[in-house]
């Protein structure tokens, strides 16, 4: 049976090339591509709205600015409880528990400093694969021993946590090095 279809093979060069197609068995990379842009599509398709300016930042009537409705965007300031974070409440004296959360923020890998002065911080996050932008904004507010904190994805409407894991990654850090409680 064997020798029955090498020789059909052998007369016929069309055949070879059909069964050499039928019988290609999928590579791992392959199946790997396709789950890679399946997941990718929806993310891209995602990101691609909802996009925001630097000229809604910053600090308006004694507090950062709102969170919009997506749910990429956390922030101390925001009534939404589903966005809300609890402010960096400080253990040390403000201006010392200010430097140190500079400091801290300042050691965050892809992270770039947009403002700065004595009781206001904005800096830019970039994701590590895709280089999306996250403003990260700090506000020192000395007479309640605070700092007031955001974490917005500039681009898309989920982050899937990013922001969130963000500012309690830096509390943790922070509460470790005894700034805030």
């Amino acid at each position: 049976m064997v020798s029955e279809a090498k020789r059909s093979i052998d007369r016929n060069p069309a055949s070879e090339c059909q069964l050499m197609l039928t019988s290609r068995k999928k590579t791992p990379l392959l199946h790997f591509v396709k789950l890679l842009l399946l997941f990718l599509l929806p993310v891209l398709l995602l990101s691609s709205c909802n996009s925001r300016s630097n000229r809604e930042l910053g600090i308006v009537d004694s507090r950062l600015t709102f969170c919009p409705s997506s749910p990429n965007c956390v922030s101390s300031d925001t009534e939404n409880p589903d966005q809300q974070v609890k402010p960096f409440e400080l253990k040390i004296p403000p201006e010392k528990a200010w430097r140190m959360l500079v400091k801290q923020v300042l050691q965050l890998p892809r992270t770039k400093v947009v403002r700065q002065d004595a009781r206001y911080l904005h800096v830019e996050c970039r994701s590590r694969i895709f280089g999306f932008v996250d403003d990260v904004e700090f506000h020192l507010r000395p007479e309640g021993k605070i700092v007031a904190v955001r974490s917005s994805s500039r681009t898309g409407y989920y982050d899937f946590g990013v922001n969130r894991s963000r500012i309690e990654k830096l509390r943790e850090d922070l509460r470790q090095k005894g700034g805030v409680q």
